[in-house]
């Protein structure tokens, strides 16, 4: 019966050793690294792809609780994504990434949709700071 306590006991530490392991080393959702590389869909805080991003291997609907990545002090920002992109960068390998809103009802629309490739600021979409969240595909 002593063997059942322990085999969890082990098991629940082997859990955890690989929850660590797996965890990147910022807050990013991509592949770990700060760059926009091959793949991932990057938010910048700036209007010229500054040093605060975010990047994403797949859609978030709720931009509210993710931060930037503060590249040039290696830590998080305190700055929330949702409402305050200034650029984007669509390196998604196979989709066009849309961009959402919430209208003053509630209801959700699309305020931009990035071509794959599209690496730009979003003034001249005239569509900076209103990202709620973004879809692929």
């Amino acid at each position: 019966m002593k063997l059942l306590p322990r085999l969890a006991a082990v098991l629940a530490v082997a859990g955890a050793a690989a929850a660590i392991t797996t965890v990147p080393a910022h807050a990013d959702n991509g592949d770990g690294n700060v760059d926009c590389n091959t793949g991932e869909i990057c938010f910048y805080y700036d209007y010229s792809l500054g040093n605060l991003r975010r990047q994403f291997w797949n859609g978030d609907m709720q931009h509210n609780d993710d931060y930037y990545w503060d590249v040039a002090n290696n830590r998080q920002s305190s700055i929330k994504l949702m409402d305050t992109a200034g650029s984007f960068w669509n390196r998604d390998t196979e989709c066009a990434i849309k961009i959402w809103d919430v209208t003053s009802t509630g209801g959700w629309f699309v305020t931009f949709t990035a071509p794959r490739g599209w690496k730009g600021d979003l003034r001249t979409v005239s569509k900076q700071n209103r990202n709620n969240g973004h879809s692929r595909c």
